[in-house]
């Protein structure tokens, strides 16, 4: 039986969410308007539960937890959503005033000071949160051409839109250390209200800026925390790779990281080249930085001068410059971001980019390596194509009428397999409901993104449209001579050609009287036409 939405409101505003949390023992210490206490659903030495009566909801800087009084309930006793109503149903938790604490002969030690790193990750985790809840920054990004969805939790993209000040105390020390940090500024707002916002982190994973890039126009446009900036952002390229490239800008960065270009490092701007990235690049295994900037004076001289830092470094730089393209009127320059969108075949050219600044150059995106054609032969009954490590044996392409029908094989084919792993089906190439059959086995086979399928799929489309039997299929059939073709004419023009075909009826046995039934054929002798 489902409980009336109206029951579960009255619920809600019949209880104390203060007075709830402190029948468990719980101590709240008002600060501000919001009450603060230690977290009972992890163990913490800094106070960073909050409760708003205003609100009359929870939340936890620490382990991220919050809700209603309902969801503490379900949350404290670890029961379900129903069993909590039944407990607050009828009850009424009235505010229990705590007695004043009994001042010790000896001063107590000094309350130990908020982790700001800790912090400054938690929140980063909620602007997360508030990113996968609240559409408006994903869809500002997509706009921007970047629509590759697990770009945005690998890098814990977020967006502020103004909720962080509902789960903090008006005042208190968390408040303070954000103020500090520059999460708020100095009215107590969000310094990055607004902004789709992009962690900075160092080697050891934890969050030491943020980068934050307004979604509804405005000035400034670009927001950093104060104080020098701190952070790498994708610095696993410079750990993995010898090669990277260098962009002016995250979005640019993103840009290329979603076209496949994964080893792809951003500056904070034109002269946002740090020294954290400069460490970073030089202790690692780089030996080649290729610098793609704007298309203008100031990215001109910005790579030049980086290019300088670098070679005094032993790295070798290489400047790679965007080709002039027409822009609509609304954009004033080329930039790597305008370049992808305004262009097509842009990871294609982007590659060419690479080899005309440096002929040795071996950055590929891996979107174009994954779908180079490895591998094609051209058989009797169909084809073989390989892309990546993903193999097809397409094989029985007919048409017929508005379906192509071919019954494929896919396997995960890697060097030494003797028995690969192998999908077989029919499918129909026309179909949108086979190839998504076809396409989800695959995706589980190669364990690739459905998407990297469904491309795979069209191309087999192609190949499979265009394909002719071989030479030497059509010499199999034999053709008729014409003698034969004559002859077979005179048969058909023949007055007694059905006659003839009755006497062949009864010559191999299929009639035996006037009207006979041989092997579910029925046959009618009829009078000769005259």
């Amino acid at each position: 039986m489902n409980i009336a939405k109206e029951e579960i409101e009255a619920i809600k505003n019949a209880h104390d969410l203060r007075a709830v949390i402190e029948s468990y023992d719980i101590k709240l210490k008002k600060k501000g308007s919001n009450y603060v206490g230690l977290c009972p659903f992890h163990q913490e030495k800094t106070p960073s539960f909050t409760v708003n009566p205003k609100t009359n909801l929870y939340h936890c800087f620490g382990c991220n937890a919050g809700g209603d009084v309902i969801g503490f309930i379900c949350k404290k006793d670890d029961i379900s959503f129903r069993e909590a109503i039944e407990k607050l149903r009828g009850q009424k938790i009235e505010h229990r005033e705590q007695k004043p604490e009994k001042k010790a002969k000896e001063s107590p030690a000094p309350e130990s000071s908020i982790n700001r790193t800790h912090l400054l990750n938690r929140v980063v985790s909620f602007y997360h949160k508030t990113f996968c809840e609240d559409p408006r920054a994903l869809e500002y990004l997509k706009s921007r051409g970047i629509t590759d969805n697990a770009i945005f939790s690998d890098f814990t993209i977020g967006y502020s839109n103004g909720t962080l000040l509902n789960t903090i105390p008006d005042e208190g020390d968390i408040r303070e250390a954000l103020q500090e940090i520059g999460i708020l500024n100095e009215r107590g707002h969000e310094m990055f209200y607004g902004c789709a916002v992009f962690p900075l982190f160092d080697e050891n994973k934890d969050c030491v800026g943020l980068y934050g890039r307004k979604i509804t126009g405005g000035e400034p446009a670009h927001l950093y925390l104060p104080g020098p900036r701190r952070g790498v952002f994708n610095y696993q390229a410079a750990k993995r790779s010898k090669s990277i490239i260098l962009t002016e800008a995250i979005i640019d960065a993103l840009t290329l990281y979603n076209a496949g270009f994964k080893d792809v490092l951003p500056c904070y701007g034109v002269h946002g080249f740090t020294k954290d990235q400069l460490d970073l690049i030089t202790r690692s295994q780089v030996k080649e930085v290729y610098i793609c900037f704007d298309l203008d004076d100031a990215g001109k001289e910005g790579a030049e001068k980086i290019a300088a830092q670098l070679k005094e470094k032993g790295m070798e730089p290489y400047i790679v410059q965007l080709p002039t393209i027409p822009l609509p009127s609304t954009v004033d320059k080329v930039d790597i971001n305008t370049f992808f969108l305004l262009t097509a075949d842009a990871s294609a050219i982007f590659e060419k980019l690479f080899r005309e600044s440096n002929h040795r150059a071996a950055i590929r995106s891996d979107k174009i390596v994954m779908h180079e054609q490895k591998a094609f032969e051209k058989t009797d009954t169909g084809l073989v194509v390989q892309y990546g490590d993903r193999r097809y044996d397409v094989r029985g392409i007919t048409r017929e009428g508005v379906k192509l029908k071919a019954t494929i094989k896919a396997a995960k084919q890697k060097p030494g397999d003797k028995a690969p792993r192998f999908h077989l089906d029919t499918v129909d190439l026309y179909s949108n409901r086979s190839r998504l059959f076809f396409a989800k086995a695959c995706a589980v086979l190669f364990s690739e993104k459905e998407e990297i399928i469904n491309e795979d799929i069209t191309r087999l489309i192609d190949l499979a449209e265009s394909w002719t039997p071989s030479s030497s299929d059509a010499s199999t059939v034999q053709k008729m001579t014409k003698a034969e073709e004559d002859e077979a004419l005179e048969f058909l023009k023949d007055p007694e050609l059905f006659s003839r075909i009755l006497i062949d009826f009864e010559t191999v046995g299929l009639t035996g009287g006037r009207r006979k039934q041989a092997h579910g054929l029925s046959i009618r002798h009829q009078p000769k036409a005259r």
